[in-house]
């Protein structure tokens, strides 16, 4: 349980200073692209080619950045982490067709 008490205070402190409607808005419309615009320019960043176990795996800092925002929110609240697998993971196919 200390993972949603933890969810729980956050939220509280982005209530605290984000009440007037017009600011809510702002951040539902514009963190979503600023994210995705960030993920396309991180895209860019030169692939390293990773062998791991047979396989190679390209990582980029797109992926890199992605991975820990997932394990950021998994560590707060794992259904939320798993939420944000597959949003991230969207967010990170869709930026990547741009290079």
């Amino acid at each position: 349980m200390k993972e949603s008490k933890t969810l729980v205070k956050k939220y509280y402190f982005y209530e605290k200073y984000h009440q007037k409607f017009l600011n809510k808005l702002v951040h539902i419309l514009c963190i979503p692209m600023l994210v995705w615009t960030t993920t396309v320019f991180l895209s860019y960043i030169p692939t390293y080619i990773v062998n791991l176990y047979g396989f190679n795996l390209n990582l980029t800092a797109a992926g890199l950045v992605t991975f820990l925002y997932v394990s950021y929110y998994l560590y707060l609240d794992f259904r939320l982490g798993i939420i944000s697998l597959f949003l991230f993971y969207l967010n990170l196919v869709t930026a990547s067709k741009f290079i």
